[in-house]
């Protein structure tokens, strides 16, 4: 777990049991009072704290994705990477659309997935595109 120290204080990833901590500050109503949430109840803290953890994990994707094709241009001197995701998985389109990848094309019933065929598209970043 990263942590990063200053004189005062120290800051840290959120984990989920964090939520605990969280409610004792949000639930204050003088906490929250020029807020647009709040006070809040055990509920909406553990809520809140879960949306954060899942928003961390969206941009770890990117950024994990972005590595990856980083590896394959440096380490192993590829010319082409790509990959393909399901066309209802807008979130996956995201990630590479934000590497820099460009939609190729749809892939039809490509993929046979819980007995049932899927569409792909493809996506894909040239050595030189990746360079600029």
């Amino acid at each position: 777990m990263n942590l990063w120290k200053g004189n005062h204080i120290n800051l840290r990833e959120i984990v989920e049991e964090d939520w605990e901590d969280v409610h004792s500050y949000a639930s204050i109503p003088a906490v929250s009072q020029y807020q647009p949430w709040g006070p809040n109840t055990k509920e909406q803290s553990r809520v809140y704290v879960n949306q954060i953890i899942r928003d961390a994990f969206k941009n770890l994707a990117t950024e994990l994705a972005g590595m990856l094709i980083e590896y394959g241009f440096v380490k192993h001197h590829l010319h082409r990477i790509y990959a393909t995701c399901d066309v209802r998985n807008v979130a996956s389109s995201r990630v590479l659309e934000k590497n820099a990848m460009k939609k190729e094309g749809r892939l039809h019933e490509n993929l046979r997935v819980k007995n049932r065929w899927r569409d792909s598209f493809v996506y894909a970043i040239l050595e030189q595109d990746w360079n600029k």
